[in-house]
């Protein structure tokens, strides 16, 4: 279940590239969303979904009240929580989709994803099923998310320490943070350039280093990450979170999806 849940979220991050045209060339987008159709739509979420909630939402205002990619627990345990019920919330909506528009796509890949939980569910005599979507929801938790374990910066102004202010990196151009990561450990660099390729990310470290000096944060020894993997910081309720409207500044926009 271990190596199929990690197996999971690594063509699942090989989407979350695709989708925002950092796989092949950004001009080249017939490519990116092929990849992305191939691991997302027939095997995980649809792009349409995993677009509005991620891309339209989370990267253009994280930490504020649409995004609900943010952090929300108290704890490691309530963490791990929140990404299940985010997980539940993308197959709920396009289960609904699938359903209230149907399409010969749609309905054919969302026949493919059923099957391969059926596989996986049949093969195991059921017990491997619960096992393999627990390690992906613990991969998704830990190494997707905690990029943003981060007390967020005041005084932030301009997209760029905006996104600095609630993001960092994780051993940024370590080859084996990036490979347990997904790529993820470049997260900082990815929020502020997101079609940045990952074998770019240390180089866009360097570059917000100097040019972000007060508002660039990264995780540089394994000891860190793991207190951070244990104890991280967590965003104000959601009530106290600020509305889209108010997160950029009047005539500022937000970074484009």
């Amino acid at each position: 279940a271990l190596p199929l849940g990690f197996a999971l979220y690594n063509l699942w991050m090989v989407g979350h590239d695709a989708c925002h045209n950092a796989v092949f060339a950004e001009r080249r987008t017939r490519a990116n969303r092929a990849i992305a159709f191939l691991v997302l739509d027939c095997l995980l979420v649809t792009r349409a979904q995993w677009i509005l909630t991620h891309q339209k939402q989370h990267h253009a205002f994280p930490r504020s009240r649409v995004d609900g990619q943010r952090l929300e627990g108290r704890g490691m345990l309530a963490e791990l929580g929140h990404v299940a019920r985010v997980f539940v919330r993308y197959v709920w909506a396009d289960t609904s989709a699938c359903v209230n528009n149907p399409s010969v796509v749609g309905v054919l890949t969302f026949a493919t994803r059923w099957a391969l939980l059926a596989a996986i569910f049949v093969r195991s005599g059921g017990w491997g099923l619960p096992l393999t979507l627990s390690a992906f929801v613990v991969f998704g938790a830990y190494f997707g998310l905690l990029a943003h374990s981060v007390p967020p910066l005041a005084g932030a102004r301009g997209f760029r320490q905006k996104q600095l202010s609630v993001t960092a990196d994780i051993l940024p151009g370590r080859w084996l943070a990036e490979f347990v990561t997904g790529g993820l450990n470049g997260h900082a660099v990815h929020h502020v350039w997101p079609a940045l390729p990952r074998g770019l990310h240390a180089e866009g470290a360097r570059r917000l280093r100097e040019l972000e000096p007060a508002y660039y944060r990264s995780v540089d020894s394994y000891g860190a990450w793991l207190r951070l993997l244990w104890k991280h910081e967590n965003p104000p309720p959601a009530a106290e979170l600020p509305p889209p409207a108010d997160y950029y500044e009047r005539g500022e926009a937000p970074p484009p999806s």
